[in-house]
């Protein structure tokens, strides 16, 4: 995947009129240097291509583009650019209406409830927010917590869309029950703290 989407980037078109690099004098383009090194080693890592993408096509000098495709990483020069590259990628030379394998499970598919998620995700060192959970919303203990809180209704894939989370609540026991919850997760707002 990473010949063809080079190939494809070198190959696309500048979208409007070639513009010049960033002026040194005015943009220090070593600023972003520490991400581009850690896209390098997430490739390096991972044995996946990796590509950073600059925004606008000026935003990236040539010397360093050049740089980092002779180690191997394709730098993509602007957001159009990259899309063409990205479609190019996932189309088989030779035949356009070429699409890849739709994405299937060997297992069924589980919902993973958002408690059960930032419990997981605790456990590898990353903050959430401060909460509790139950599988009534009366049993819900807000008890350490500080308001305002975010009620949200477990058992949905997609909860803002379905109603199913409340912002600013103050007191959970005037709230009425989400329809269709399988549980419920009270989180408190504002800044992220340790909890889980």
């Amino acid at each position: 995947m990473q010949g063809e989407a080079r190939r494809a980037a070198e190959e696309a078109p500048a979208p409007g009129p070639r513009r010049k690099p960033p002026r040194p004098d005015r943009c220090d383009p070593s600023s972003f240097e520490p991400a581009l090194l850690a896209i390098e080693a997430a490739q390096i890592a991972t044995g996946k291509p990796a590509f950073p993408v600059a925004s606008m096509p000026e935003n990236f000098d040539e010397a360093r583009a050049i740089a980092l495709m002779d180690r191997g990483v394709v730098p993509l020069l602007g957001l159009e650019t990259a899309l063409a590259a990205l479609k190019a990628a996932q189309t088989k030379p030779g035949n356009p209406n070429w699409q890849p394998w739709p994405v299937s499970s060997a297992r069924p598919i589980r919902l993973v409830d958002e408690t059960t998620a930032k419990s997981r995700i605790a456990v590898a060192g990353i903050q959430v927010p401060r909460g509790t959970s139950a599988r009534r919303l009366e049993d819900l203990n807000a008890t350490g917590l500080t308001a305002p809180f975010a009620l949200k209704g477990l058992g949905f894939a997609h909860k803002t869309e379905a109603g199913a989370v409340r912002l600013n609540v103050t007191d959970v026991s005037l709230q009425p029950e989400i329809s269709g919850a399988e549980g419920y997760l009270l989180e408190e707002m504002g800044q992220v703290k340790p909890h889980y």
